[in-house]
């Protein structure tokens, strides 16, 4: 082939199987971005496995006072299907994604409260 007809292969290439992927990604991304920007201006909180924590519940309507921390996100961790980080799910559902696993963000706690009853991951942006 000439270099012309390499150049448009390559061109049609992309529109059929790249440019398609990048308009699919583009809610992730968007995602990501807006993750990243709250991640950001979150307060810096130094949580270790243990601590008493306190922990809003929408469910019951108000704080609870048993919540201990089991695990800190040193680093942004994908977490499987059934997974509880409810930041996430919010955000997620306010760009229209659906995600088979939720992303718990580099500084989120996941805490059990209401005498074990209650697991879910907090992001760092919902610590007070």
């Amino acid at each position: 082939l000439s270099p012309q007809a390499t150049e448009r292969s390559d061109t049609q290439l992309y529109r059929e199987h790249v440019k398609p992927l990048l308009e699919e990604a583009q809610p992730l991304v968007t995602l990501v971005r807006s993750i990243a920007q709250l991640t950001a201006a979150a307060p810096v909180r130094e949580f270790s496995k243990g601590d008493a924590v306190h922990v809003w519940s929408l469910a019951r309507g108000g704080w609870v006072e048993d919540g201990v921390v089991l695990d800190v996100a040193s680093e942004d961790l994908a977490v499987a299907h059934g997974g509880h980080v409810p930041g996430m799910v919010q955000l997620a559902a306010v760009l229209e994604i659906h995600c088979r696993e939720c992303w718990a963000p580099k500084g989120s706690v996941r805490v059990v409260y209401h005498r074990g009853a209650g697991d879910k991951w907090i992001v760092p942006w919902e610590q007070p």
